[in-house]
């Protein structure tokens, strides 16, 4: 792998970018010399930055703030244009708190992209586009509260894990259940939900997380799942009954933490796969 000039600029730069710098960085704003602010702005503006062994460059400099922790994550702050070079490289981004993102267009192009974490865009509407990225894997979107509608994912080939907490606006994801590789679903606290019936059909949904849809007042459905492992129900307070649960052929663990809905569970005890049963 070719060296990264980024690695060779003074360390003192790293202290720069962990103080969360917001605005121009000139000489005198931080104690920090002529020298290193200018082999900053030549490393960002002239090499590509190794993410997981992949190059990214983008635009960002010290306009727009970026902090740059020992893993390689990315997160931008203040207004942001995803308007990236070489986008088709990126692996790995981190966009929170990004609150004057509104779509993510631009990343229909990032051929690579394997991780992408958005959560906290509150004024984010539509991630339509991320449906034509092609090697997506893990996307998180917790508290997205104006996102509506995640149909488009459900042609994500490759998505495993998605992650879409707090989206309390979001009251339908039928559509998820033929998202050929999804694995892990958290759904928690999307208020929203009112059925989740269609995700019984999900051919290799593992893990289900709908603690605190506080909307869902049955499951019966998911005893059908062919592949659910894993179900967290907790603080679901709208259920009185999840017996139909008894008959889940591979379900092995169950969460029914404050559903204070639910009086008996005795026909769990017959469930063929059940070991863990958390109340």
């Amino acid at each position: 792998m070719e060296p990264n000039p980024f690695l060779a600029v003074n360390m003192d730069v790293f202290l720069i970018i962990m103080l969360y710098v917001v605005g121009d960085v000139t000489e005198g704003s931080y104690p920090i010399s002529r020298r290193v602010c200018n082999a900053w702005r030549a490393a960002v503006a002239q090499h590509p930055v190794h993410i997981n062994t992949r190059t990214l460059r983008t635009r960002a400099d010290f306009e727009t703030a970026i902090e740059i922790s020992s893993t390689w994550k990315w997160k931008a702050y203040g207004e942001v244009s995803l308007d990236l070079q070489y986008v088709h490289a990126l692996h790995t981004l981190y966009l929170k708190n990004i609150h004057d993102l509104t779509n993510v267009n631009a990343l229909a192009a990032a051929s690579s992209l394997h991780t992408l974490d958005i959560s906290y865009c509150s004024r984010l509407t539509s991630i339509d586009a991320l449906a034509a990225a092609p090697a997506l894997h893990t996307l998180l979107l917790w508290h997205c509260i104006r996102l509506n509608n995640v149909n488009a994912l459900a042609t994500a080939p490759v998505l495993h894990t998605l992650r879409l907490a707090y989206c309390t606006v979001l009251t339908n994801v039928n559509a998820l259940a033929t998202a050929p590789a999804l694995h892990t679903l958290r759904l928690m606290d999307c208020t929203g939900l009112t059925n989740v019936n269609a995700l019984a059909t999900a051919p290799v949904l593992h893990t289900l997380h709908l603690a605190y849809c506080t909307g869902l007042t049955n499951v019966n459905a998911l005893a059908t799942a062919p592949a659910l492992h894993t179900l967290d129900l907790s603080g679901c307070t709208g259920l009185t009954n999840v017996n139909a649960l008894a008959t889940a052929p591979v379900l092995h663990t169950l969460h029914l933490t404050d559903c204070t809905g639910l009086t008996n569970v005795n026909a769990l005890a017959t469930a063929p796969a059940l070991r863990r049963l958390i109340r």
